[in-house]
């Protein structure tokens, strides 16, 4: 007797530039038990993300759906703010490769992952600009700090 293919894991992902919530651009990755018959359409989320754009990947084990528009039947879809297991995904029509199972039920499945959660900024690169005046820190030197993502301004004066 022939299974379906199972799924081990649903996880979403926001790739820079990183917002809360889902919205264009970002990434839900489902891993099968095995490889599947890849159809064009093949799950549902609840509630909806969004035009979606399917890639499949590993023959057909993995399936990487991208957020591509804000639009769902010419309705915008704004981002939206769910906690992590909130959203759901269904599965649709998914066989094992050349069709060797039955249609996978109809599963609904809690989206997993770092979505909806901001991650805080890493320092990518720390610079001392020296102004010549004096030897060593003195008057109006200063340093850059860059983040690897958009941060609020801020300015820091210290006195020595």
């Amino acid at each position: 007797m022939a299974c379906w293919p199972g799924v081990l894991a649903v996880n979403a992902s926001n790739p820079p530039p990183l917002r809360v919530g889902f919205s264009v651009g970002d990434v839900v990755t489902l891993t099968f038990t095995r490889p599947t018959n890849t159809p064009v359409s093949p799950v549902v989320f609840t509630p909806p993300l969004g035009a979606l754009a399917f890639s499949w990947q590993q023959q057909g084990q993995v399936l990487v759906v991208r957020v591509v528009d804000g639009v769902v039947d010419g309705v915008p879809v704004r981002p939206f703010d769910v906690d992590v297991g909130k959203a759901r995904v269904q599965v649709v029509g998914v066989t094992a490769a050349g069709g060797a199972s039955p249609s996978t039920p109809s599963l609904s499945i809690a989206v997993g992952g770092t979505w909806g959660i901001p991650t805080p900024p890493s320092i990518v690169l720390v610079e001392a600009v020296d102004t010549g005046r004096q030897q060593g820190l003195g008057t109006n030197d200063s340093m850059v700090i860059l983040f690897d993502q958009e941060v609020r301004r801020w300015v820091v004066v210290a006195r020595w």
